[in-house]
């Protein structure tokens, strides 16, 4: 296997305030730094904030959310529990995917993805803006996302763990 370096790019990982600067090559190219990485479909930036994959992923779910709206519009008339499923099976497992990294990121990078639940959740039942969001979380059976994301990491942890105990 042959690494191409104009392909090639480093990215580093750090909680340190300033950037370090480093010289890497490959076969005397210099290789140019990345500030967001991508990998398998989850978004890493270098301070590890998960900034870059909350916002990706509340532009997906905004996109899947026009399906609920049409479903609840005056043509298609849709009953709630059909708008429910179909949150629950479309649009929620994008808000969820590879979203156990979450566990370490701030209140406020996480609010984004509550906010962006709570707007699901008032399209479904049609709820009008002073509703509460524990009301509409009750009546659609839907946790808090950031408690799922807890949730999630802790099986995966779990699994992880059991993982390593038996080998």
């Amino acid at each position: 296997m042959e690494i191409s370096a104009s392909y090639s790019v480093y990215k580093y990982f750090s909680m340190r305030h300033e950037n370090i600067n480093f010289d890497l090559k490959i076969y005397n190219q210099k290789l140019p730094e990345s500030q967001s990485t991508k990998y398998l479909g989850v978004y890493m930036e270098n301070k590890l904030s998960w900034k870059n994959l909350v916002e990706s992923t509340i532009n997906k779910v905004n996109q899947r959310l026009g399906l609920i709206k049409r479903l609840a519009g005056a043509a298609w008339r849709s009953t709630q529990e059909t708008m429910n499923i179909t949150y629950k099976t479309y649009i929620k497992p994008v808000m969820k995917y590879g979203n156990e990294v979450l566990i370490t990121a701030s209140g406020s990078t996480l609010k984004a993805l509550e906010i962006t639940q709570n707007n699901a959740l008032k399209l479904i039942t049609g709820g009008v803006k002073t509703i509460t969001i524990l009301a509409l979380q009750l009546y659609t059976g839907h946790l808090p996302i950031t408690w799922e994301i807890k949730q999630q990491a802790a099986v995966s942890m779990t699994k992880m763990k059991d993982l390593t105990q038996t080998t």
